[in-house]
């Protein structure tokens, strides 16, 4: 497979999207001259923008704090620097190491035995957090769909259930 390496996957999207809005409602920053299409108002400047993804997680935890309901949906920030670096945010239920165990087990690549019995544990989502199946395929579409279509708010990758939904997502549709 392509994606031998978590890297790669990182690489390949940052390359394809270099610069990705999280949130509901995905969107490029381009030169409108590198696309097609007619030019529409850049809306990145509306959201709030985060050096990186520990500062976006930081700020998400201190609008959701103690006392009270403090649900946030449909949250949608900037986060300007997408390296590898930047993006990985460790917490308590998810160290680094538990972070590289379920990226390989959820990516479907190989892991050992004793990466799962060091890192799988119920409370980081037991069988409902595994995300394996299809994800080649879903990753395959994200990237056809953002050669095709650069500005497209189809490329995703559905994570609905463990095992139904989301690998024969249709972005043409």
């Amino acid at each position: 497979s392509h994606f031998t390496d978590p890297s790669n996957m990182l690489k390949t999207l940052a390359r394809v999207k270099p610069n990705l809005v999280l949130g509901n409602f995905p969107v490029m920053k381009r030169p409108a001259s590198v696309l097609t299409g007619s030019p529409g108002k850049n809306l990145n400047s509306a959201y709030p923008h985060f050096k990186n993804a520990g500062e976006m997680y930081a700020h998400i935890r201190s609008i959701t704090a103690e006392a009270g309901d403090y649900t946030v949906r449909n949250f949608v920030g900037v986060i300007e620097d997408i390296s590898v670096k930047s993006s990985v945010v460790e917490t308590e239920l998810f160290p680094l190491g538990a972070l590289d165990f379920y990226t390989k087990k959820n990516m479907g690549w190989e892991y050992t035995q004793e990466e799962y019995d060091q890192w799988f544990l119920p409370e980081r989502g037991g069988d409902q957090g595994d995300y394996r199946d299809g994800m080649q395929e879903k990753i395959a579409n994200v990237i056809a769909c953002l050669k095709a279509e650069p500005r497209s708010k189809r490329a995703i990758i559905p994570i609905p259930f463990p095992s139904e939904g989301g690998k024969t997502v249709d972005w043409t549709n």
